[in-house]
């Protein structure tokens, strides 16, 4: 079996930039008080693009119906939509296409996020926007740091996992569902 959490590769980008963009698209999250809240970036090819949140674990719409073009409008001609195009090129050469894409949001001084199995897909890959040296991400009850900024991990998501952030800051992370090509 492959290791259950690994990191990957940097990747040169402006994650000061990514950061912006989610910030000036999510000032309905900013206001949200759950410690952990996600912002979809882009959105399944059946829905009608007025679901930016991303409050539940499962979404509504399957999977398979999301894809790397279909950025919200939100973040059409950002940085973000450039980024996302460079990590499906990055996916693509390894047989991978991205699904669902999100920032994901964890307040500072959390402890423990949710602790929950995905069952939707296998992987989950983790672009790290905007971290600090106490940011893990416990899998299988291993505490895996994820503390350098523009690095991309990638996570068992069928075992038991839970984000962690004790530093004084958000962390905000880019994150990629995943099938294969």
């Amino acid at each position: 079996m492959e290791p259950g959490f690994e990191k990957l590769c940097t990747f040169d980008i402006d994650c000061d930039q990514l950061y912006r963009d989610w910030h000036e698209s999510s000032s309905v999250i900013l206001k949200i008080k759950n410690p952990y809240a996600r912002t979809l970036v882009n959105q399944s090819v059946l829905s009608n693009g007025n679901d930016p949140l991303f409050l539940n674990v499962e979404s509504k719409y399957p999977l398979e119906t999301f894809n790397a073009s279909t950025i919200r409008n939100e973040f059409k001609g950002t940085y973000t939509e450039q980024v996302v195009s460079l990590l499906e090129q990055w996916f693509n050469a390894r047989n991978l296409r991205a699904t669902r894409i999100k920032y994901a949001l964890l307040k500072p001084a959390v402890r423990t996020g949710p602790a929950h199995v995905d069952t939707a897909y296998d992987w989950r890959y983790h672009l790290a926007v905007k971290t600090n040296p106490t940011v893990f991400m416990s899998v299988d009850d291993v505490k895996y740091p994820m503390t350098e900024a523009g690095t991309l991990y990638r996570m068992h998501a069928k075992v038991l996992h839970w984000p962690g952030n004790l530093g004084p800051e958000d962390r905000l992370f880019l994150t990629f569902d995943v099938t294969t090509l």
